[in-house]
């Protein structure tokens, strides 16, 4: 078994890993909105989605480059080079991608009439509440 990608094979994982990022990104909504409705900031909860995209990516790696014939060290830690890179850069893509869509920003919240400024029933439930 090889033990290095070529230039077209790194290529190639560029495009699996960022595929892969898009994939994270989905599967880790639920969880990322937990994590800032329980009061995190993006940027408090953006190290820990990081670790968690560089693992998933890095198990998308090692399976990819299986298929090639490539043997890959079984941690990322031991990975050096340019696919550690591509994984650290497509890592920090997937959970920057996946906060920007669960996060509320002040124009998205800004953009929701309140309650009683809205028509039919829910501004009827408010104004008979005296909201």
């Amino acid at each position: 078994m090889k033990t290095a990608l070529d230039t077209k094979q790194l290529k190639r994982m560029q495009q699996v890993l960022s595929l892969a990022g898009v994939d994270f990104s989905y599967t880790m909504e639920g969880p990322a909105n937990e994590m800032l409705c329980a009061g995190m900031t993006a940027k408090s909860a953006l190290p820990s989605l990081r670790c968690a995209a560089e693992r998933s990516l890095w198990l998308t790696a090692t399976d990819f480059a299986a298929a090639l014939g490539v043997d890959l060290p079984d941690e990322f830690s031991d990975c050096k080079g340019t696919l550690r890179s591509l994984v650290l850069k497509a890592a920090e893509c997937a959970a920057q991608n996946l906060l920007r869509s669960v996060e509320v920003t002040a124009a998205l919240a800004d953009a929701v009439p309140p309650v009683s400024a809205r028509r039919g029933f829910p501004a009827a439930m408010a104004a008979s509440a005296g909201l």
